[in-house]
């Protein structure tokens, strides 16, 4: 349960990545921050992922942007370069 009192927006381009990487064997979490939690079936490997959606009116706090850069947390705008970050194992 979220403490949030408000829905939170998902990214516009959030649904495409989820569905893809669901076919190519990935199991996928949507959470509130980094945007996904990932795991391949086959190989076990973790890894989180932050979709690149942020608009003019929601932008990252400088708590949030330093977490992505220390921890090296991919920041994808769409399947393909969520795939290449989850392949190469790095960030985008």
């Amino acid at each position: 349960m979220s403490l949030n009192r408000y829905a939170r927006r998902r990214d516009e381009t959030e649904p495409a990545i989820v569905d893809g990487l669901r076919k190519v064997g990935y199991q996928v979490r949507q959470q509130d921050f980094p945007d996904l939690l990932t795991r391949h079936r086959s190989t076990g490997r973790v890894a989180l992922l932050e979709v690149n959606g942020i608009t003019k009116n929601r932008k990252r706090t400088a708590d949030q942007l330093a977490f992505l850069r220390d921890w090296q947390i991919p920041i994808v705008n769409n399947f393909d370069e969520a795939l290449a970050a989850l392949q190469n194992g790095g960030p985008s």
